[in-house]
């Protein structure tokens, strides 16, 4: 359950500021209203993961409010200024890609090992779909991760 809301929220994240997603709600992203114009849609799926996760971090390394440092941000700020540079967008767009690829052939394998105790004819049946879903997967990731978006 936990890897579904965890792909779900990355997915989401991702789509949701894609130009495709936009003109759902009949927004042309050239002329991006902000992120006001948006609120409604987006709030149909999940908010921001990218930067909501950052202040998520900030409220585990504090929870009370006390000045703790439990994971050691106490000097960290929460920023969107890693996707404001080609290289930076580069260097997450590789990161998200490879990891996407090496987490699906992971699941692929480690899914194959579990049936390799059943009858030839028998593994078909669990791996084919999983096979089929993890193909699917693994194109909609790095197109996700590609495809025209704002902000």
């Amino acid at each position: 359950m936990l890897v579904l809301l965890i792909l779900s929220a990355v997915s989401f994240d991702g789509l949701s500021n894609t130009f495709w997603w936009l003109s759902l709600a009949g927004i042309n992203p050239l002329e991006f209203p902000g992120r006001t114009a948006v609120m409604g849609l987006n709030t149909l799926g999940l908010t921001d993961l990218l930067v909501n996760g950052q202040y998520a971090a900030l409220v585990l390394n504090d929870p009370l409010g006390r000045g703790w440092n439990l994971i050691g941000l106490r000097d960290f700020h929460v920023t969107q200024s890693l996707l404001n540079t080609a290289g930076g967008a580069l260097a997450i767009f590789s990161i998200q890609t490879a990891a996407t690829v090496t987490g699906h052939m992971l699941s692929v394998a480690v899914a194959h090992r579990l049936v390799i105790g059943m009858e030839r004819g028998a593994r078909l049946v669990p791996e084919l779909p999983l096979a089929f879903l993890m193909v699917a997967c693994t194109a909609f990731g790095p197109w996700l991760l590609s495809a025209p978006a704002i902000g």
